[in-house]
């Protein structure tokens, strides 16, 4: 099973690559068989030498069917997120025993190509063009020459091109973007091209990161394209991967993983130039931790954390690092830093958190104040939070005081419950509403999507976070597989969430706007807002 797991693995490299799996349409209603229909018209070569390798066009078609299936499920297909969510889908469906003739005919017929493809780590020549003009037609793009002073081109983030373009004829250097609400950025080799010609430096800037590009740090064609992803992890795969830094260090920002890639070359991307690296960190921190700060990149192979060498600037509060090398980078404080920046809190007696992804985060909102347990040895960061602990951590959050009310506006908030002058002054505040004038569900459990929107309110409120469009939401959800879930109402608040880093998916790749949220979940989300206050 390993064996051919690995052989496996080879051929979705090249089936990748090669631009075979892009013939395959982005919308789902159009079905795979008509996407085999169309690549057997336009590309009968592929198809022929597929079955000529030793499977027949049934298992074909069941193959691809299988694929429809996977892939349905991970959301909209587009430039930026193409090759991730085609590997994600291959990986799956590759293992699985029904479609192992498709894959030995695959490897059988394509064995040089997928040598050189792996040895070069780019395409081979004689399938550049079959690639490129598959991928023009699945993601809807017209055929048009390259254009010259500059080469946009339609992409997701279409405006960041035209303000990089703008700056061309301008004698700034440096050209400085905002690229916040793009978690994944599409630049066309064109731009980066004349970037580079006009002897520009290209300064990429996204909250808590900044990746600076000097002239010549890429050489594509001038038809390719530059993906550069810049996410951060999910809580779960943060708590994790913050683990393998081992007890010493702390870590201190979020854990960004730049991945970097084009057409040509979707895997093992390298600059041709080194960039710089920077990360931000929080005025919070105190000057003990602000010394201790290092740069970390995270070494995928021997799975621990690399200390860079870098330049520390205090008075602007972030660590640069000069590197060629995509991954994930984090900043980390030493143990003993830390302690004197947040001193143990009592909630350490809280038994149920010991080991929790979400420990530290309950501490330190314990020690602020912000959160209590449910009893003195128990915060149940399993359970799921009701309206009115929501509405009072909110509140709190917030700097806002309870006050005082001989009367409440909510017949189901009775004035004796601990949380009745919570309740009614954050209904008074704005920060959260009740289901009707009268009637509140204070014992009711809040979801995911409901969070995100309260909180996205309450930063609106303090003029607080990045402003998130109309036009920019679906981009921006987009990183969800099951961002159509996410209810109408509810879609600019998890937008403006998720830009601002507040919220994170259950998963890589799922928001779960319909789950109820635990107590750990609104207690690091709440966190990250205050953070930001």
């Amino acid at each position: 099973m390993q064996k051919f797991k690995k052989t496996a693995m080879i051929t979705l490299a090249f089936f990748i690559l090669s631009g075979v799996m892009t013939a395959f349409p982005v919308s789902v209603s159009a079905g795979f068989l008509s996407a085999y229909d169309v690549l057997k018209l336009d590309y009968p070569e592929v198809v022929a030498n597929i079955v000529a390798g030793g499977c027949n066009e049934g298992e074909i078609k069941e193959f691809l069917i299988a694929l429809e299936t996977d892939v349905s499920k991970r959301g909209t297909l587009n430039e930026a997120n193409f090759n991730s969510i085609m590997y994600q889908s291959f990986e799956e469906v590759i293992q699985w025993r029904a479609h192992r003739n498709v894959f030995r005919a695959l490897l059988k017929s394509y064995g040089d190509e997928i040598e050189y493809t792996l040895d070069n780590s780019e395409l081979h020549p004689d399938l550049v063009p079959i690639r490129n003009a598959v991928m023009k037609s699945l993601l809807g793009e017209e055929e048009k020459p390259p254009v010259s002073g500059g080469g946009v081109t339609t992409s997701p983030n279409s405006d960041i091109n035209q303000a990089i373009s703008a700056e061309l004829s301008k004698s700034a250097k440096v050209i400085q973007v905002d690229v916040s609400k793009y978690p994944e950025l599409v630049l066309p080799g064109s731009l980066l091209n004349d970037v580079s010609r006009k002897g520009k430096t290209l300064e990429l800037s996204w909250s808590g990161l900044k990746i600076t590009l000097p002239p010549g740090a890429v050489n594509m064609d001038s038809e390719d394209k530059l993906t550069i992803s810049a996410k951060t992890l999910s809580s779960a795969r943060e708590a994790e991967t913050a683990q393998k830094a081992g007890t010493n260090l702390k870590l201190i920002s979020e854990i960004y993983d730049i991945q970097v890639s084009t057409l040509e070359t979707p895997r093992n991307f390298a600059f041709t130039k080194p960039v710089d690296i920077a990360l931000t960190y929080s005025i919070r921190e105190t000057t003990e931790v602000q010394k201790s700060l290092a740069l970390y990149f995270y070494n995928e192979k021997n799975l621990d954390w690399e200390k860079l060498s870098g330049n520390h600037d205090l008075s602007a509060r972030y660590i640069r690092v000069t590197t060629n090398q995509p991954g994930k980078y984090a900043l980390f404080a030493a143990v003993a830093a830390t302690v004197t920046a947040e001193p143990e809190p009592v909630s350490s007696s809280f038994i149920d958190i010991t080991g929790h992804w979400a420990e530290q985060d309950i501490n330190i909102m314990y020690q602020k104040g912000l959160v209590s347990g449910v009893t003195t040895f128990m915060f149940e960061p399993e359970r799921s939070i009701t309206r009115a602990e929501f509405a009072a951590i909110m509140l709190r959050a917030m700097g806002e005081q309870p006050g005082t009310y001989m009367t409440g506006r909510f017949y189901d908030v009775p004035a004796d419950a601990w949380y009745f002058s919570a309740v009614n002054r954050a209904a008074e505040v704005g920060i959260i509403s009740g289901y009707s004038s009268t009637s509140f569900g204070p014992r009711d459990p809040v979801t995911r999507e409901q969070i995100a929107a309260i909180i996205s309110r309450a930063m609106q409120i303090k003029n607080k976070g990045a402003a998130v469009s109309d036009s920019e939401v679906p981009f921006r959800l987009n990183v969800f597989a099951d961002q159509k879930n996410i209810s109408i109402w509810a879609r600019n608040g998890v937008a403006f969430a998720a830009a601002n880093n507040i919220v994170k998916g259950r998963s890589a790749t799922e928001f779960a706007p319909h789950a109820t949220a635990t107590r750990a979940e609104a207690t690091a989300m709440i966190l990250r807002m205050y953070n930001q206050l």
